[in-house]
């Protein structure tokens, strides 16, 4: 349920992130780290530490990771969050990206490493894509948000083991219904 919870988060979270300093290699390889090496890697590149919660069952705790947060408000470049469950090593990686270049870097990136594309769908000012290649699946979505200002678009990566992946869940309507 973390998975499809953090996926969530990334597709309907209305921050504004304009640019990150992680190679998708690198942002993939996140996902096999432990909280440890995640924060001490992050640190050294320029992310902070913006928070840490847990469910209500307390079977996972979600940290989020901030580069380039203005200091008074919760605004910044890129928002990382690395969810973890207490008794397995499925850690889960998401990253928001507003740049359209990084989106375009993190798709080649992607599908050189040999991902195909297993379906995809739009609804609700979202496209959802996922990805799969022999161990993860990728949910990659773009979607439009409307403010008092106008329309911006973010890119979400959501990296996930292959086992944990249920194609039976429609996120988009969950992302509505939530």
């Amino acid at each position: 349920m973390i998975r499809y919870l953090l996926c969530l988060l990334a597709i309907i979270c209305g921050n504004v992130v304009y640019a990150q300093n992680l190679s998708f290699e690198e942002l993939v390889s996140l996902q096999q780290k432990n909280l440890v090496e995640v924060e001490e890697f992050l640190s050294a590149k320029g992310w902070k530490l913006l928070h840490t919660d847990r469910n209500k069952g307390d079977t996972y705790t979600i940290i989020t990771f901030t580069y380039k947060k203005e200091e008074l408000i919760d605004d910044a470049e890129s928002f990382l969050y690395y969810a973890y469950p207490k008794k397995s090593a499925n850690n889960t990686i998401s990253i928001q990206v507003n740049k359209l270049d990084v989106y375009n870097k993190y798709l080649t990136a992607l599908k050189a490493g040999g991902a195909k594309l297993l379906s995809s769908n739009a609804k609700h000012n979202i496209i959802q894509k996922i990805y799969q290649d022999a161990t993860r699946t990728f949910i990659v979505g773009t979607h439009a948000i409307k403010d008092g200002t106008g329309t911006y678009t973010t890119y979400n990566f959501l990296v996930i083991k292959n086992e944990d992946f249920r194609p039976d869940l429609d996120l988009l309507d969950a992302a509505v219904e939530d």
